[in-house]
Formats: C-alpha cells, sequence, structure tokens
C-alpha cells in the first residue's frame, strides 16, 4: 500500500474518527523511513517512529483476523489476558479502564515499549510496557513529549 503523506494522515484521522494533534503532524513531515528521539535526561530512553504509513500497514493477529500496526495495542492487551478491565498505570500507581487502551493510537516503540496518543485524554502521549502490560503517562502532549526528547537520527 503506497500513500503520501496528507493522504495517509487523512485516512488514519478518518480510521480514529479524531483529529491527529498538529504538532505530531509537523513531526512526521521530518523524515521518511524512520526517526529515533532519545530522551534527554540521559536515561538511554529512545523511541523509533515510522512514517505515518506504516501506522496503516496491517498485519495478521488471528487467522482471520487483520488489524492496523497503530491499533495493535488493543489486541496485546487482550490476548496477552493483563488485565480482565482495568490496566496498571505505572505513573500514578493506579489502574485505567481498558477502554483507554482500546481508542490508543500506536505512533512509535523500542525493545517491548509502544508509545501511544490516548484520544480519551486529549491526546496526551503514554507507554505501554509489553513485559508487564502497565501503561504510564509521559506528557499532556506531543509538544511536551518532544521537548523532553532530540531527535538523534531521521531518514
Amino acid at each position: 500500500m503506497s500513500y503520501t503523506s496528507n493522504s495517509s494522515i487523512l485516512l488514519l484521522e478518518q480510521l480514529i474518527a479524531n483529529k491527529l494533534p498538529d504538532e505530531y503532524k509537523e513531526f512526521i513531515e521530518l523524515f521518511t523511513n524512520f526517526l529515533i528521539a532519545e530522551e534527554k535526561k540521559d536515561t538511554g530512553n529512545i523511541f523509533y517512529f515510522d512514517p505515518i504509513k506504516a501506522l496503516l500497514e496491517k498485519e495478521q493477529i488471528k487467522k482471520d483476523e487483520d488489524i492496523y500496526y497503530f491499533e495493535k495495542l488493543r489486541y496485546l492487551v487482550k490476548e496477552d489476558s493483563l488485565t480482565t478491565g482495568n490496566v496498571s498505570c505505572h505513573s500514578n500507581n493506579s489502574f485505567i479502564e481498558i477502554e483507554r487502551i482500546n481508542s490508543s493510537i500506536i505512533i512509535a516503540g523500542y525493545d517491548g515499549v509502544y508509545l501511544y496518543f490516548d484520544p480519551l485524554d486529549n491526546f496526551s502521549v503514554w507507554e505501554f510496557w509489553l513485559d508487564d502490560g502497565s501503561v504510564g503517562k509521559i506528557a499532556d502532549n506531543f509538544k511536551d513529549f518532544l521537548s523532553q526528547y532530540d531527535i538523534e537520527y531521521a531518514e
């Protein structure tokens, strides 16, 4: 499947029935193939961002069930049976409802951690840790997230 960036953005916005944050739309124009962002605090935390067209690629999760990459998180939570209705939130030692995961939009990842938007929380930026199935809020919005990270490489 081949998309231009603008048509890919429009398609994703149609699929999620919502507008992506302007800061994110500007950010994805910075690269064609991938971008690596590293946390400024020298923690070693990095994220690999794929172009928007990669978020729209489909993958088979079951014999007759394909999903878009951007919606993979809701299936990881269900398939791993990590929760029965709530998901552990490591950023404030509480829980969030699984509906928050079901509406999530994966935008990046690295080494068992997915970075995603939570449209139900004004497109705040969260992380999902695959090893324990917990989530944590990183930033209130994409602009705040970007202020915490440096672009190490873009192609």
